[in-house]
């Protein structure tokens, strides 16, 4: 006798065969986790692994450049003034011949 109605509950006898939806809410919950609780997650989820995938790939690659770049420097750093100024030289020498086939329409 579950199913007898109420006749304390004013609000089964209003509503009828209604009050059993009314009572979930009119599935509202269920309709709102669909419509908007499910794609936002999804969309969450999505933008972390594109961050730690994709983004954080290209952060760690960016990262390795200097760090292997610092490493040739740190080489070249002996400290021996005739070393830098061999350099300076080759430098200016480089220079001087590009600028001249620039000039010279090369």
């Amino acid at each position: 006798l579950a199913d007898a109605p109420d006749p304390s509950d004013p609000g089964r006898l209003l509503l009828g065969p209604l009050h059993r939806h009314a009572a979930e809410g009119f599935h509202l919950d269920a309709l709102y986790r669909a419509a908007f609780v499910r794609p936002v997650t999804a969309a969450a989820s999505l933008v972390r692994f594109l961050d730690r995938e994709v983004v954080e790939t290209y952060v760690r690659g960016a990262a390795a450049a200097p760090r292997l770049l610092g490493a040739a420097v740190r080489r070249a750093q002996t400290g021996n003034l005739q070393t830098y100024v061999s350099a300076l030289l080759a430098g200016t020498v480089v220079l001087t011949v590009a600028v001249v086939l620039a000039a010279s329409g090369a």
